[in-house]
């Protein structure tokens, strides 16, 4: 199967959790089916000692969404920092370790007339990443589809101390600010 084949196809995110010890595993694949039966068929060597130990019957398999391929790596990486809220993790990475070769192909994949955001502007460059403004109160105010749309409605160009703000959900221009990521 080439790139252009594969760019087209869904990718499933998944999580297997150890419902015994609370600790859980995300990960990524086409074939969610295939995936399932690895995992319970021939573990990785942290599954099979705790597969051993519990049974089978303590794992427990969802998927949890599904993305273009090309934004797999993303939706990874926050699905795994969603999970770890809650549990211990297996993979203690996020994402993917890439090699050079492979972060070259990716940037080619995605550069340009190939990015999906390409030329695309204002309501129509959403990427899935949102910006919520908040009162004092924490309620929701108003939402924008993307941080320029915000910094517009500020009437400003940029600004790192809104940037800050919306990483760590603090106040910038009497609100609160928040950047989420969005699955459509």
């Amino acid at each position: 199967m080439n790139w252009n084949e594969k760019e087209n196809r869904t990718v499933y995110i998944y999580v297997l959790i150890n419902t015994q010890d609370r600790i859980a595993y995300v990960g990524q694949t086409l074939n969610i089916k295939r995936r399932k039966k690895e995992h319970f068929e021939s573990p990785m060597q942290s599954f099979a000692d705790d597969m051993s130990k519990y049974g089978k019957d303590s794992f427990y398999f969802k998927v949890v969404d599904e993305c273009a391929y090309r934004h797999r790596y993303i939706v990874e990486a926050w699905w795994t920092r969603k999970v770890a809220l809650k549990y211990a993790l297996y993979n203690v990475k996020e994402g993917q370790n890439h090699t050079v070769r492979t972060k070259k192909r990716l940037s080619e994949i995605t550069s340009g007339e190939t990015n999906p955001l390409y030329g695309k502007k204002d309501d129509k460059a959403v990427n899935g990443q949102k910006v919520q403004m908040f009162d004092d109160n924490g309620d929701l105010i108003r939402e924008f589809n993307t941080v320029k749309m915000a910094l517009k409605h500020l009437s400003l160009k940029g600004h790192t101390q809104f940037y800050s703000a919306c990483k760590n959900g603090a106040e910038f221009k009497g609100f609160y600010w928040k950047k989420t990521y969005h699955i459509r």
